[in-house]
């Protein structure tokens, strides 16, 4: 290895090692402007549903991947129906769209 491919070897590191410590770094509340809640105001109420599992996918249907769609529905497809056969999710039905 000659002594430049050393010196951008070793540049490259440190900017990755900058990089990565900077990605990881927190952020206080006063550096981001956002307010954590007091003790008098109360979280917003947890939306209500009906119980039942519902998946959706998004999956290729025209275009260069089409060619992929139909074994991928297939397959959401028959985990849906073996889930259903083994008695759902919290012994509901799970439904795909």
């Amino acid at each position: 290895m000659t002594m430049r491919s050393k010196r951008l070897t070793g540049a490259a590191l440190c900017v990755a090692a900058s990089l990565t410590l900077a990605a990881c770094g927190g952020s206080d509340d006063a550096e981001t402007g956002t307010e954590t809640a007091t003790e008098s105001e109360s979280p917003a109420p947890a939306a209500e549903g009906n119980g039942t599992l519902t998946i959706g996918s998004l999956l290729p249907q025209t275009g260069n991947l089409a060619f992929l769609g139909p074994p991928e529905f297939a397959g959401v497809e028959l985990a849906v129906k073996e889930i259903n056969e083994a008695g759902g999710v919290l012994d509901k039905e799970v439904a795909y769209v």
